[in-house]
């Protein structure tokens, strides 16, 4: 039987936990030092087991477009605990499924949304959108606790040949006509003050791209008191 979403709360308390995103940049990073951390991957991010990247905890898909055409490669891929949210969930592709894999389902608002101010300090309560899966992401890490939380792969720069890590395809490029970037921006900063206010810490510990409106920190650096 699969636990609640409220059930999550405070799982994680004074942790830190790393969100995963697929951007180009993620080949950069030593993935293998993430082994151990609270962590998400998202979407298609369990191809980044290529990489080097550990079987994360928690895995989250909050995209139909990206369920849609990969479901049997979704429902193969080898995750941890998988989150999906109520549009994700709604798909026939998901719910129709005779070998449909057991996942929580997480809320959302259609509106408002966090570029506007707006954050779910409690994910059971219904996700804020901030038009990036790992704004998704985000907010469940704060609601499990995470004081820390570090962002990494998040490129928001669509001008290079490739889009994600695993390349560019159809999806991807559908994506890109839907994804506001500007909204993205401002939501990441949206989310950096809530945490802020509470003391806690969103930071991007990603290399290059366009994620800056949130403090930047060296992945590595973090690691460097755990050699």
């Amino acid at each position: 039987m699969l636990p609640t979403l409220a059930s999550f709360r405070d799982r994680h308390r004074g942790a830190r936990c790393f969100l995963v995103g697929n951007g180009p940049s993620l080949a950069q990073l030593d993935l293998t030092k993430l082994r151990g951390e609270v962590a998400f991957t998202v979407n298609r991010g369990y191809l980044a087991a290529d990489l080097g990247l550990p079987q994360t905890p928690y895995y989250l898909l909050s995209d139909p477009l990206t369920y849609q055409p990969h479901a049997a490669e979704v429902r193969q891929a080898p995750v941890g605990q998988r989150f999906y949210r109520s549009d994700v969930v709604a798909l026939p592709e998901y719910r129709d499924a005779p070998d449909r894999e057991p996942a929580i389902e997480v809320p959302f608002h259609k509106a408002p949304t966090m570029d506007e101010g707006h954050f779910a300090v409690d994910a059971s309560t219904g996700l804020y959108r901030g038009f990036t899966v790992l704004l998704d992401a985000a907010q469940l890490a704060y609601m499990m606790g995470c004081t820390e939380v570090y962002v990494i792969g998040c490129d928001l720069d669509y001008q290079l040949e490739a889009t994600h890590f695993y390349g560019t395809g159809p999806v991807e490029r559908q994506r890109l006509g839907v994804m506001p970037i500007p909204r993205v921006l401002q939501s990441m900063a949206v989310a950096a003050e809530v945490f802020r206010r509470d003391g806690r810490v969103f930071a991007n510990a990603g290399v290059g791209g366009r994620l800056d409106t949130i403090s930047r920190v060296s992945f590595d650096a973090l690691f460097l008191s755990r050699a």
